[in-house]
């Protein structure tokens, strides 16, 4: 539950970030899966790991009152885009 992982982002906040400052972070059922240097690696991989968008929490690790969260949900697709050459 994602409140569950907030919860835990927060209790844990110092440490994750003293050791991963500005990585994304993913945690999910209040475990960290990973840390990862942009978006589209954490996505790939989750997907690639049978997480499906909604179900995990994606936050860029910084210090207390400088973060954000990041929402995913079920409607974000994976794919690629095709071109006309």
């Amino acid at each position: 539950m994602m409140q569950d992982d907030y919860f835990y982002y927060k209790a844990h906040q110092d440490d994750i970030v003293k050791n991963h400052l500005g990585d994304l972070v993913i945690l999910k059922d209040a475990h960290v899966l990973g840390y990862y240097k942009d978006e589209q690696e954490a996505l790939i991989d989750m997907r690639r790991n049978n997480h499906a968008p909604g179900t995990f929490m994606l936050r860029q690790c910084k210090p207390r009152g400088m973060d954000t969260m990041f929402y995913r949900n079920n409607r974000v697709h994976f794919g690629t885009a095709e071109t006309s050459d």
